[in-house]
């Protein structure tokens, strides 16, 4: 019975220690991850998404479908750009590096808004 319940408690421990730890291939992490965990607010992310600039948009999405969805709830977070970084559009993949904010203050407006999060953008970087 002891040798049944090492082995069981041996293969949970391999088993864990290989599940994916949700970050794409080089470490960043999705808009839908980072909406969906308070971990991450008020700290420097790198987020790999499609980039959607606008005139009524500034977003950065999981995926294209989610884009053509209208995913925006799950899939979208706001883009705030104050540096006046050049971004070009108007829908392709990129790495962004910026500060998470979870809760947009009421003071701070963003035309083309798609979540009350946003990502401060430092850098944007094509993938």
């Amino acid at each position: 019975m002891k040798l049944a319940l090492v082995s069981l408690t041996t293969f949970l421990a391999l088993a864990c220690s290989s599940l994916p730890d949700n970050k794409t291939e080089n470490g960043a992490i999705t808009p839908s991850q980072l909406l969906a965990s308070a971990e991450y607010d008020s700290k420097r992310v790198e987020v790999r998404g499609w980039l959607r600039i606008g005139p009524e948009m500034r977003g950065l999405w999981d995926s294209k479908k989610d884009i053509e969805n209208g995913n925006y709830q799950h899939a979208c977070i706001t883009i705030y750009n104050p540096r006046g970084i050049s971004i070009r559009g108007p829908i392709r993949e990129v790495l962004v590096v910026g500060t998470y904010n979870a809760k947009r203050p009421d003071r701070l407006i963003i035309l083309g808004a798609c979540s009350d999060a946003f990502l401060e953008i430092i850098e944007v970087r094509d993938q």
